[in-house]
């Protein structure tokens, strides 16, 4: 397997949702779009993506964290830097 910074990134990214070490760092609520008491982590989403490396589309697998809203109870997954909107 080719071994590229991207990849690392996504795995990278992908144990530390499984471990639980990722922090919503957010301070407006995505829902509301207004200042939020806090956000509890909730859950894990799982995605495949599609990555691009030298001229191949790959499929990798990866995790999300999901999270709560503490004040308005509204669910949401904040998506990490590499990732593009479908």
């Amino acid at each position: 397997m080719v071994s590229h910074p991207l990849l690392g990134a996504i795995a990278a990214y992908t144990q530390a949702v499984e471990r639980g070490e990722v922090d919503c760092r957010l301070e407006r609520c995505p829902n509301r779009n207004q200042r939020s008491a806090g956000f509890k982590y909730l859950a894990v989403r799982r995605r495949w993506l599609r990555v691009t490396v030298e001229r191949m589309v790959k499929q990798v697998r990866s995790v999300f964290a999901r999270w709560k809203g503490v004040g308005c109870q509204k669910i949401f997954t904040v998506y990490p830097a590499f990732t593009l909107p479908t």
